[in-house]
């Protein structure tokens, strides 16, 4: 069981590693409030997931207006985190789940990674982690 543990342990340091390289473009759009909202919204619904634009859109709609949303989506998309596709150009989803993923791990431990701070979630963790992590 412990060589389980270790193994898992080294997971998260050796994603970032294979990942690295695109967390400067994230970095530096994450510290728009629309843009993080928008992935703190598909963090919270589930990063692995198939979305839908409007469903996004609605709901930070309280916080911000549809354009500014709309352009923060296609930020993502400019930068390849995001894949934009469906007849319509409604469905999204994450281009890269391992750095979504190893994103959602650097955000639920911030203080050992470096992570903006509007990026960081104040109502808990992007996800679920291993207990032994």
């Amino acid at each position: 069981m412990n060589d389980i543990i270790s193994e898992c342990k080294k997971i998260p340091a050796q994603n970032i590693r294979k990942v690295g390289n695109k967390f400067p473009g994230l970095k530096k759009i994450a510290s728009n409030p629309v843009i993080s909202k928008v992935l703190k919204q598909m963090y919270k619904v589930g990063i692995n997931r198939i979305h839908r634009i409007y469903d996004i859109i609605g709901s930070v709609e309280d916080f911000y207006p549809e354009d500014e949303v709309l352009i923060a989506i296609y930020k993502l998309r400019e930068i390849d985190f995001i894949t934009i596709t469906g007849t319509h150009s409604d469905i999204l989803f994450v281009t890269d789940p391992t750095f979504a993923h190893t994103l959602g791990v650097i955000n639920t431990f911030p203080g050992k990674y470096d992570v903006p701070k509007t990026f960081q979630v104040d109502d808990g963790p992007f996800q679920l982690s291993l207990p032994f992590l």
